[in-house]
């Protein structure tokens, strides 16, 4: 509903629905480093922080962070691969 009345007011409902998909994403990778019992408090601690940060982002100017959220993502997930 939403992506679909940001494409009729004319701004790009893509770029919302990747932020809810990498939204999506962060908090399956939060589930698995928990579920994996991961013993680096300070990784899923930040992976959390981050998470918050990202959700509070202005949905108006996702062309300005989600890059950035996305590189992050990749370095918690490999991070999150190697956690035991």
């Amino acid at each position: 509903g939403e992506v679909l009345a940001y494409n009729v007011l004319g701004r790009d409902g893509n770029q919302l629905a990747r932020k809810y998909d990498l939204e999506n994403r962060y908090l399956e990778l939060i589930h698995r480093a928990e579920e994996k019992g991961c013993k680096d408090t300070e990784l899923v601690e930040a992976l959390h922080q981050t998470y918050e940060t990202f959700l509070q982002e202005d949905k108006k100017k996702i062309s300005y962070y989600i890059a950035k959220y996305m590189i992050l993502f990749s370095e918690y997930d490999s991070s999150v691969e190697e956690c035991s």
